[in-house]
């Protein structure tokens, strides 16, 4: 574990904007040469969520298990000089889970002292800033014809480092505001408070709330367009805009949604997390849906929900299926998308099941990039459920292929078996030929996973013939390395022949897949014809085979393939007697595979297998 700093301290006393411009700066200096990953905890995101999250950004890949996400974590992250922010912490146990490798530094905000961190932590308590700290910031902070008044006006922000960042941006958007009147606003009908203990009575959250309403009133006064972009705020899930969505959602062109969100930012209403990038925090977040709810009607908050939502099924399908770009796009908007599609199933409002629908398949991306499973589960069957209503049998069949998917990825393998048997039955019964291919495909895929081989040939072998049927080369490529994988068997010895009819289908695979420019597919294809070839008395050559397959899975930001491929080949270097190019080989794995057995490398790779000669 690296340095871990906890920032403790009572909502609005400016944690994270402290912690952020700490890390912002630490960037600059080059102290932070991995860059800065963020999690906010207040969001409801679990452990597992995030994680998957981090180690698709670092270009990892993500396993199912907690246990493992947490090893391969802290092994992509050791020596990267990284730090980790991880704000709204409420318990211990969660942020030891999300704790990095050596060399990160580790950043928490949480309102009290975690004690399971106590002991481990540098701890900072933060309190109410003094009138004085106050009104020397706000000198500071505004031109220098703006600082009439400021005494009353830092008494009036009640210590609260957010309200004073909050007045000091209405005062320079409305100079002809004075800050005594500034002052009168924020204070409560019930009089005044003073400086000392009576101050710390007075809730923070109603002090927020009166600064809101005076930033918000500056801005409608200021700018009518930021003002509704402003409520809009309030009306869609949590998480990263940017000018495209502002943009959907407002109907303002891309520009002019941009400069809203810049605007917004100015004002200290929007955090930037990013290039172009900004975020809503909880406060502003209730605040701005409160003054949609008074100003606007139920059709334009509804309107503008379906809006973001259509923006969000826009960005999604300009992705194209390019992997690099979609691991761009979705990281930081990760927990935004997820939450817009639960944001329509609660919402229940006529028409909105086809955008469902629409969002759960144009996400499959992040499903497969982040491997969120549970969330993956629980907009599946939102899916499924609004396929039905809408009597879309292709989506249904989508749906229901999507949420096996999810299943397996549980761990429900047994449930995961039962709905692709049903997803094949009912794509059979619509004449649904692709679709039962697809079944079959991922019915045989987890069959032999589980070693039943016999069934897994036999369910491959009815998709593969229906997908030549259908003139799906890519798909037939990508059942016969199911077929390859079946024939060879998980640890088995398959015979020399059956290991060269293998070794055909996968160098048949991968020159369709390569065609189709489906690099995975191609080097996933390599991988596998590398064992095959070792299998068939040609170890040398499977040997290279796997190299060469580890090498293409590292230009295509695969670390976990990588690692499978290295440590293949440093069994089959070993089983070949070239020690030393085995020692290499498993070194290398390592840095790609946690968990991989300690000790002396010979030992460790014969407990791991060998190829058969």
């Amino acid at each position: 574990m690296g340095a871990l700093v906890a920032v403790c301290g009572p909502a609005g006393v400016g944690k994270t904007a402290l912690v952020t411009e700490w890390l912002r700066g630490l960037a600059a200096e080059g102290e932070l040469p991995g860059g800065v990953l963020f999690a906010d905890l207040s969001r409801r995101s679990g452990v597992g969520d995030v994680l998957g999250r981090w180690l698709r950004e670092l270009g990892g890949s993500v396993p199912d298990a907690l246990s493992e996400r947490m090893a391969r974590w802290r092994a992509i992250t050791a020596g990267r000089g990284l730090a980790v922010f991880i704000d709204a912490a409420q318990r211990g146990g969660e942020v030891r889970a999300l704790l990095p490798g050596a060399g990160c530094l580790t950043v928490v905000t949480s309102r009290r002292v975690l004690p399971e961190l106590a002991e481990d932590a540098e701890v900072y308590r933060l309190g109410w800033l003094t009138d004085r700290a106050v009104a020397d910031w706000l000198r500071r902070a505004l031109a220098p014809g703006s600082t009439a008044g400021l005494a009353a006006l830092a008494v009036a922000c009640r210590g609260l480092p957010l309200v004073a960042g909050l007045v000091a941006g209405v005062l320079e958007g409305r100079p002809q505001w004075s800050a005594s009147d500034l002052a009168g606003e924020l204070l409560p009908p019930c009089g005044t408070s003073d400086v000392g203990e009576e101050r710390v009575a007075v809730p923070p959250r109603e002090t927020m709330r009166l600064a809101l309403d005076v930033a918000y009133r500056a801005l409608a006064q200021q700018d009518a367009g930021a003002a509704a972009c402003y409520r809009r705020l309030g009306d869609l899930p949590r998480g990263v805009l940017d000018a495209g969505l502002i943009s959907a959602v407002t109907g303002a062109d891309a520009e002019l949604a941009g400069g809203y969100l810049d605007l917004l930012h100015d004002r200290g209403l929007v955090d930037a997390v990013g290039e172009d990038l900004f975020t809503v925090g909880e406060s502003v977040h209730r605040h701005a849906g409160e003054v949609s709810r008074a100003v606007d009607g139920e059709g334009t908050r509804s309107g503008a929900v379906r809006r973001y939502l259509e923006g969000v099924g826009a960005g999604l399908e300009r992705l194209g299926g390019d992997p690099a770009g979609e691991v761009e796009w979705l990281a930081p908007r990760w927990e935004t998308l997820v939450g817009a599609v639960h944001a329509v199933h609660a919402g229940a409002a006529a028409g909105l099941d086809a955008l469902v629908v629409r969002l759960a398949a144009g996400l499959w991306p992040g499903w497969r990039l982040f491997a969120p499973w549970a969330a993956m589960t629980s907009c599946q069957r939102m899916a499924l459920d609004a396929a039905r209503r809408l009597g879309d049998a292709a989506a249904e069949l989508a749906a229901h292929q999507a949420l096996a998917v999810g299943l397996h990825g549980l761990g429900g393998g047994d449930a995961a078996l039962a709905a692709l048997s049903a997803t094949a039955g009912l794509a059979g019964r619509h004449g649904a030929r692709a679709a039962r291919a697809q079944a079959l495909h991922d019915l045989g895929r987890i069959h032999g996973e589980r070693g039943e081989t016999g069934e897994a040939r036999e369910v491959l072998n009815e998709a593969l013939e229906l997908r030549l049927g259908l003139g799906d080369e890519r798909g037939a490529a990508l059942t016969r390395i199911e077929l390859a994988l079946a024939v060879l068997g998980p640890g088995g010895e398959p015979a020399e022949e059956q290991a060269v009819q293998a070794g055909r289908w996968l160098q048949e695979a991968r020159e369709v897949l390569l065609a189709h420019g489906d690099s995975f597919g191609a080097a996933r294809a390599l991988a596998v014809l590398g064992e095959a070839t070792a299998h068939s008395a040609a170890p040398m050559a499977g040997l290279q085979l796997l190299r060469q397959a580890g090498e293409e899975f590292a230009r295509l930001r695969c670390p976990d393939w990588q690692g499978r491929c290295l440590l293949r080949a440093a069994a089959l270097a070993q089983h070949l007697g070239r020690a030393e190019e085995a020692r290499r080989l498993f070194l290398r794995a390592r840095q790609f595979t946690p968990g991989l057995p300690a000790g002396d490398t010979p030992a460790c790779l014969a407990r791991l297998g060998t190829p058969a000669s």
